[in-house]
């Protein structure tokens, strides 16, 4: 029977690389009417504008970053639950086997359909339990990589809003090793990153403070 576990990811799903606003322009065509003597199509050229980029250490900033360690702690509880329901099943069937052999070293059953019908029983039982840890262990899977994606597209859109005051064309992270080769430790925003994360979440988590009532 395959046992039920939990496992939570250290890292987010995918590639983080967030194209914020590319300043690369192209000038257009000086165009002639068709036709015309000695026309002559040229393509203006402009020098590419050099980026503003910036960096991100993800996993630093999933270490750091409240909203995702509430998001465990939900995880592992509900995995907790459901290792304790599944336990409880396990054990319920691990007692009726072990009463239905002792019953039959001791001749207890009256008849041998009685023996049979109480073996399709357990077989049923055992069934039962099976399901249910396929049916917890899919669940989990589907919950833990919503909460994930969820987390993902908080962290690309806060990072967006708190772009609009830092300005980068471009935001990288480190989260596989090819995704950056050098980074210059001038350009490492992890730190801002973490305090907005966090103050963004901190502000959606504490509920508006009701105003007193007026005095009369």
């Amino acid at each position: 029977m395959q046992k039920f576990s939990l496992k939570l990811s250290g890292t987010l799903l995918g590639t983080f690389l967030i194209f914020l606003a590319p300043s690369c322009s192209q000038g257009g065509k000086n165009d002639t009417p068709a036709g015309a003597k000695g026309a002559v199509t040229q393509e203006a050229t402009v020098a590419p504008t050099a980026l503003k980029v910036a960096y991100v250490q993800l996993d630093s900033v999933l270490n750091n970053y409240q909203q995702y360690k509430d998001m465990q702690q939900r995880l592992e509880k509900k995995g907790n639950d459901s290792r304790a329901s599944l336990t409880a099943k396990m054990n319920a069937l691990q007692r009726a086997g072990a009463d239905f052999q002792q019953k039959l070293q001791n001749n207890q059953f009256l008849t041998r359909e009685a023996a049979e019908a109480e073996q399709n029983r357990l077989m049923k039982m055992e069934q039962e339990v099976q399901k249910l840890n396929a049916t917890l262990s899919e669940q989990m899977l589907k919950e833990q990589q919503a909460a994930e994606e969820k987390l993902y597209n908080t962290i690309k859109e806060r990072i967006a809003e708190l772009n609009k005051e830092w300005g980068y064309d471009l935001i990288l992270t480190n989260v596989r090793a090819d995704n950056m080769l050098y980074g210059n430790p001038d350009l490492d925003i992890t730190g801002a990153v973490i305090a907005g994360l966090n103050e963004g979440y901190t502000q959606e988590a504490t509920p508006e403070a009701t105003p007193a009532p007026a005095k009369k």
